[in-house]
């Protein structure tokens, strides 16, 4: 009996551990914020794959896609750690060549909501 209490305060104190470590690595990584500039090559299939591309990203990776909608405009920025943000860059102009991905003076997430 005090095995078993002893293996679950071990295990416990040991998934603890774990979760700490992931949250302080992810915590650590540095946001980077891009406008996504599309080209006129925009397709629905290709606005498809390219949130699909997103979704299919492994799930240690965060990734907030926010989309700003104007008077006269919509704006579409992308927001991520820096190692993601690269493999990211690749891919999606792979997907569709035109698009462009400019660097935002915002370094976070937009997580605002604006009403006009």
């Amino acid at each position: 009996m005090a095995a078993a209490i002893v293996a679950v305060v071990l295990a416990s104190v040991v998934a603890t551990a774990l979760v700490w470590l992931e949250w302080r690595e992810r915590r650590g990584r540095e946001w980077q914020t891009v406008r996504l500039q599309f080209g006129r090559d925009v397709t629905d299939e290709s606005v498809v794959a390219v949130v699909e591309r997103l979704a299919g990203l492994p799930s240690d990776r965060t990734v907030v896609l926010d989309v700003e909608a104007g008077s006269d405009d919509i704006s579409h920025y992308l927001s991520t750690d820096r190692a993601t943000l690269d493999v990211l860059r690749g891919s999606l102009r792979a997907l569709l060549p035109s698009l462009r991905l400019v660097a935002d003076r915002v370094t976070g997430p937009r997580l605002s909501v604006h009403h006009e």
